[in-house]
């Protein structure tokens, strides 16, 4: 306990300090700290999109393993957008019920796309490498969709591009479907 004490005494423990308050009551999407450990990685995150009017998966590297605020995490993330330009999103991580629920909202105040995306049973399989989910969002040619999302630890195919290609999409289709097991009731009609 000095030590930590002592520690804040100095500037760059002042700093850290003021650093970790700052992102903490800046957070909006809060869960509890111990829920959030199995959360707090590197992940890998494919998701299923259209680019040039065809379906492709594709992948991005989402680090919500940096400086984080207690009981919330927070990762801004660059999406390439087919045209050569990334855009920047803010991705929010929190456990609820049991599920990892991200919200992905544009970095600027414009009219940009957002998601939602839902990974079933996080807390009680967050060991598992891979991690099958849907995701509500805004394709790129405006339709509204609900699709296939993944999050791994490691890499699920070799190339680690944008846009996974098409001989690989068979590989993440099969993976989902594997891993999303038991949730296959999805937007069933009610009649």
């Amino acid at each position: 306990m000095s030590i930590t004490i002592s520690r804040l005494s100095d500037r760059d423990g002042q700093d850290a300090l003021g650093a970790l308050l700052i992102r903490t009551l800046g957070a909006r999407f809060v869960s509890p700290e111990d829920a959030l450990a199995q959360l707090r990685a590197t992940w890998h995150h494919y998701h299923v999109t259209t680019l040039d009017d065809r379906l492709v998966w594709r992948h991005m590297r989402w680090r919500f393993d940096g400086p984080q605020s207690v009981g919330s995490i927070r990762a801004k993330i660059g999406v390439p957008d087919g045209q050569g330009r990334d855009l920047g999103y803010i991705v929010e991580a929190g456990i609820r019920g049991g599920h990892a629920v991200l919200l992905i909202t544009a970095d600027t105040s414009g009219s940009s796309a957002q998601a939602t995306e839902i990974f079933p049973d996080f807390a009680t399989r967050g060991y598992r490498a891979v991690h099958a989910g849907v995701g509500v969002f805004e394709m790129w040619d405006g339709r509204p969709t609900v699709g296939r999302v993944i999050l791994s630890r490691e890499p699920l195919i070799g190339d680690l591009g944008d846009t996974v290609p098409e001989e690989d999409a068979p590989t993440l289709d099969a993976l989902w479907e594997q891993h999303f097991s038991g949730h296959e009731a999805v937007l069933l009609p009610a009649g």
